[in-house]
């Protein structure tokens, strides 16, 4: 009977023509004993009649039939003939009440946050659903596509709400308060033709949420310090990583400040300041070798405290010296004299012999000698030579061929390496760059509070004040303390120290009143931050200090000249490889035995292919949108032969990677790149959850509503696990629990599905041929075959664009955008032109939010 009734419903709506005619049947069927009472009747028309006598309840009817049939059905609800705007129903189910009733069971998956908020707020309710004539036609029940949802009527993947074995004119209508599908239709044709005015939920914002004070992250940090010092010391390496929202890892909420990260900070400018202002006479080190102990010969040997030299020979070793200067080698000897003549001996440098030096004096007393040489920076050999030995035994001597008996030999105590001691170091960069005088008596102060300003100006990324100044100067008097040549280097360094150190360093501080314009060199440092992740140039800061900043010409032009530096290639590779999630590629770890072809070598030459592409549309000036579908890509014969893509290759060109033409192999755009499928793969299979999950939350900005807290991914019991992914998943998806999360996500997800889990182009998934199709959520919704009809489809999505725009905003404050902002998102995507990363750079920079202090909301 239940389905005999609700066709009977819905041919009553869709043939008006035999409206009144089946009305009275069964109006008269259903009320035949309730014609007698007068009351009775009155309830069964929803009052009293206006247009018959109380003795003639028929003709009441007849007049107002349409009220009779609602109080008939409805228990006294009747249906309006006049509409109200926006709710328009005044007497059926008003859209408040369809509202509230359906609420219970739609928020958790349509929600506010989730992927189709239709069910966030009432006002969401009304323009995302009401508002459609793809879901809800006016007046017409019979031609909404609402009602056939809930009935399970529709085609489709979405065929029914809510997903599961049992649609809700099954399972919930009627129920616990859920309107009834008759219900659902009074409220419909109550409607009427009129338009629904929707009223603003949350007024656009006239100036922008403010953020909280944002530290330098990890990456900003180490730029920062190379551009103010030009350092070789990768300092930025030694701090932690932050954690990361919207897929970057600089928003300021997030970057909190540690007991351990003030200590690594105080290390990396303590180490900083002593590089930037070197020691130009460093300490002298004296070397000493024992030479029975640290230096060789092929003549003589040691004895007791001495190497014995009884032959004309060399005694030496090996050092290293730090600097190229000058140092002194001193050699202790003493000698066993024989014959007419002293011991004689000389040094030897490199296998260079200096000139000879003697000795008279007779063990154990010993002779130091020291001579000053020249050495350069690095390893040295160092000797001493015996010239000339003396022998005449007692034969000899009586056959008168020596003059006198005797041993003549070379005791070699010890050689000493002193040094260095005088050096000449060249200037360091800091030196170079700030330290444009030379500090001496009487003028050291003036000269150090002019590289104070200069360097500061810098760091701090605006002019330093007086008070300021004089507190710097006290660390560099309190170090000089009278000694201008020596204390000025260790006052200075402690000077740096202290401003790498700072708040004003770290944190970029800014002192506007909310919602009052930033200053010039508040709105230099975002600029710098944005474009750069760094710091300003001396060049901003001028532009800053004459005003430039001031007008959107000025910072048009600044902009432009930001872009052509050679450090807007963070812009490119932060923004749009964290976009890409090409960061994580490092730590990608498929399964050697399911991805064998996987390796480091492959590894590198799929982030460089995706590096590449981000380029070129970059360099090409064409819409960063363009990498979805890009009908190109870059390749070398390593990814050529994993795509299956050799015949793309020109064989005369010599370069290792080739640009080529898409769709080829069944890829168009990054998302078919094996970069990012790699990155949303499991370690041994694909995961369609995570591709669909991330095209909806960094294409769509409609993410998915979050798992249950039970829920921990496809379970490795309960499903057939020798199917492929796609039935695996389907077969989840069975469990209604299951479905409501996943429908969306899997869609798409399986739109990727002829892709390996490292991106490998592929026609079976075990036992079973890949089904690539799907439908995407949009309504009404569209279908895809594969990938490449998948991209162009999101390629055309309106979401995508805005998206995009959110996006990037994103990255240049550091901060999530408000839905008051909302104005100020579509605002920057209008004056973007096609889009491209250059014209949505110069249409934030000059955008409210970026020049403009925030207020607390």
């Amino acid at each position: 009977m239940t389905v005999i009734h609700q066709q009977l419903e819905r041919l009553i709506f869709s043939h008006r023509s035999v409206y009144l005619s089946l009305l009275l049947l069964l109006a008269t069927a259903a009320c035949s004993e309730e014609l007698e009472s007068t009351s009775s009747t009155e309830m069964a028309l929803g009052g009293s009649s206006s247009g018959g006598s109380e003795e003639d309840p028929l003709s009441a009817g007849t007049m107002n039939a349409g009220e009779a049939f609602a109080g008939t059905i409805n228990g006294g609800a009747q249906i309006a003939g006049e509409v109200v705007a926006g709710d328009t129903n005044t007497t059926g189910p008003t859209t408040e009440d369809i509202y509230q009733r359906l609420r219970p069971s739609c928020v958790n998956c349509h929600g506010d946050g989730f992927a189709l908020p239709y069910f966030a707020t009432l006002n969401r309710f009304q323009s995302l659903l009401v508002a459609d004539v793809n879901w809800v036609v006016a007046g017409q029940p019979e031609a909404s596509a609402l009602l056939d949802l809930l009935r399970g009527m529709s085609s489709g993947t979405y065929s029914q709400m809510p997903p599961g074995d049992s649609p809700y004119s099954e399972s919930i209508a009627g129920q616990n308060g859920a309107p009834s599908m008759l219900e659902l239709e009074e409220w419909i044709l109550g409607l009427g033709n009129d338009p629904i005015e929707i009223e603003e939920e949350l007024p656009c914002a006239t100036t922008p949420t403010r953020g909280v004070m944002t530290r330098l992250s990890k990456l900003e940090y180490g730029h920062a310090i190379r551009d103010l010092l030009g350092t070789a010391l990768d300092v930025g390496e030694g701090l932690p990583d932050e954690n990361e929202s919207y897929g970057f890892a600089h928003i300021a909420s997030l970057l909190t400040l540690s007991p351990l990260l003030v200590e690594k900070y105080d290390l990396a400018a303590e180490a900083l300041a002593l590089e930037a202002v070197p020691s130009h006479a460093p300490p002298t080190e004296v070397q000493i070798f024992e030479a029975e102990n640290d230096l060789t010969s092929m003549v003589g040997r040691a004895t007791g405290e001495f190497w014995n030299l009884w032959s004309n020979g060399t005694l030496s070793t090996f050092t290293s010296v730090p600097f190229s200067a000058e140092y002194d080698i001193t050699v202790t000897v003493s000698g066993q004299q024989a014959g007419p003549d002293p011991t004689r001996f000389s040094l030897v440098i490199d296998g260079e012999e200096l000139p000879p030096q003697e000795t008279s004096v007779q063990t154990p007393t010993r002779e130091s000698f020291t001579t000053s040489v020249q050495l350069t920076a690095g390893e040295h050999q160092v000797g001493i030579r015996f010239l000339n030995d003396y022998y005449c035994p007692q034969d000899r001597f009586d056959e008168g061929e020596c003059s006198g008996l005797g041993d003549r030999n070379l005791l070699v105590d010890r050689l000493t390496i002193t040094g260095p001691l005088t050096v000449d170091l060249p200037p360091s960069s800091f030196e170079v760059r700030y330290l444009t005088c030379t500090p001496e008596e009487g003028e050291a102060e003036t000269c150090l509070r002019a590289t104070l300003n200069r360097f500061g100006r810098l760091a701090w990324r605006r002019p330093l004040t007086d008070t300021e100044l004089d507190r710097l100067w006290d660390l560099i008097s309190a170090e000089m303390n009278g000694e201008v040549v020596q204390g000025w280097r260790t006052g200075l360094r402690q000077a740096i120290h202290a401003m790498l150190l700072s708040p004003h360093f770290i944190f970029r501080v800014e002192r506007a009143p909310a919602g009052q314009a930033l200053n010039a060199y508040e709105r230099a440092t975002r600029l710098a931050a944005f474009l750069w992740r760094s710091i300003p140039d001396e060049l901003l800061l001028d532009a800053a200090e004459r005003g430039d900043l001031d007008s959107q010409e000025g910072i048009r032009m600044e902009v432009t000249r930001m872009l052509n530096d050679r450090k807007a290639t963070a812009l490119v590779n932060d923004f749009g490889g964290r976009w890409m999630q090409l960061h994580h590629l490092d730590g990608a770890a498929p399964d050697y035995a399911t991805c064998p072809q996987f390796n480091e070598e492959l590894n590198s030459s799929m982030r460089e292919e995706a590096e590449r592409v981000l380029t070129t549309i970059v360099d090409e000036g064409r819409s960063i949108l363009d990498l979805v579908n890009a009908d190109f890509t870059w390749i070398d014969q390593r990814l050529a032969d994993f795509y299956g893509l050799t015949d793309a290759l020109d064989p005369n060109r010599e370069q290792a990677f080739q640009r080529v033409s898409l769709p080829q192999g069944g890829r168009l755009g990054f998302l078919t790149q094996a970069a990012w499928l790699t990155l949303t793969s499991q370690p041994t299979r694909t995961s369609p959850v995570v591709r669909g999950k991330w095209v909806l939350e960094n294409l769509l900005c409609a993410p998915p509503p979050p798992p249950p807290p039970s829920v921990e991914g496809l379970p490795e019991t309960g499903v057939d696990q020798d199917a492929s992914v796609r039935e695996r998943f389907e077969q989840h998806r069975a469990d209604p629990a299951c479905a409501a999360c996943h429908t969306h996500m899997d869609a798409i997800g399986f739109g990727f599905e002829q892709f390996s889990g490292i991106g490998e182009f592929r026609l079976m998934d075990g036992r079973d041929v890949v089904d690539p199709s799907g439908e995407l959520p949009t309504t009404p919704p569209t279908t895809f075959n594969d990938a490449v009809e998948l991209v162009q489809t999101l390629r055309a999505d309106p979401a995508l664009p805005r998206c995009v725009t959110e996006r990037m905003v994103i990255y240049a404050l550091g901060r999530g955008v408000g839905e008051e902002e909302r104005c100020m998102v579509d605002d920057v995507m209008s004056q973007s032109g096609r889009l491209s990363l250059q014209e949505l750079a110069q249409a934030i920079a000059g955008s409210i939010m970026m020049t403009t202090q925030g207020v607390e909301r």
